[in-house]
């Protein structure tokens, strides 16, 4: 069986922090698998504790599917540090916490949470994209929806048709 493929994490690296990682001989990949402290130690101090957290904890958000950086540094915003934290986690306590921080989000961040969130449980199962919460999320407003629909159609008075012109 072959081993999960790594991501390379897009991270915000400073010009400090990348020659930091350049001269103990690591890549951005290496921070996916390594703790923080031994990444300080590592950089010789020059990632400090709290900066050496945030770039692993970014690294290995980005390993789960559909999650880039955006979704990443919001989990790590949310006090999530590693993916034990994601597996752990509520998805739709996430979203709330995430519109106290930020403000109202797309409800496809709420479906992008939930799919971190179910990929983070289940590493070996098959992938499970965002757009399947969507799918669901939608179906389950679209039902009052319709049944809303039909009976407000009932009432509405018909149109006369147009004759056609000529």
């Amino acid at each position: 069986m072959a081993a999960p493929r790594v991501r390379v994490p897009k991270l915000p690296l400073t010009l400090k922090e990348r020659s930091a990682l350049r001269r103990a001989h690591l890549s951005r990949i290496d921070l996916v698998r390594l703790d923080p402290q031994k990444l300080m130690q590592a950089t010789q101090g020059a990632l400090p504790g709290k900066r050496a957290q945030e770039l692993c904890s970014l690294a290995q958000f980005q390993q789960l599917p559909f999650i880039g950086p955006s979704i990443a540094t919001d989990l790590l915003r949310l006090g999530l540090k590693n993916l034990m934290d994601v597996k752990k986690a509520d998805p739709g306590a996430l979203l709330k916490r995430l519109e106290r921080l930020a403000g109202k989000q797309d409800p496809c961040v709420g479906d992008v949470l939930h799919s971190a969130v179910w990929n983070a449980k289940n590493p070996k199962g098959p992938e499970r994209p965002w757009w399947e919460w969507s799918k669901q999320r939608l179906a389950k407003s679209e039902k009052p929806r319709k049944a809303a629909g039909k009976a407000s159609k009932a009432n509405m008075p018909v149109r006369p048709k147009r004759k056609p012109a000529g």
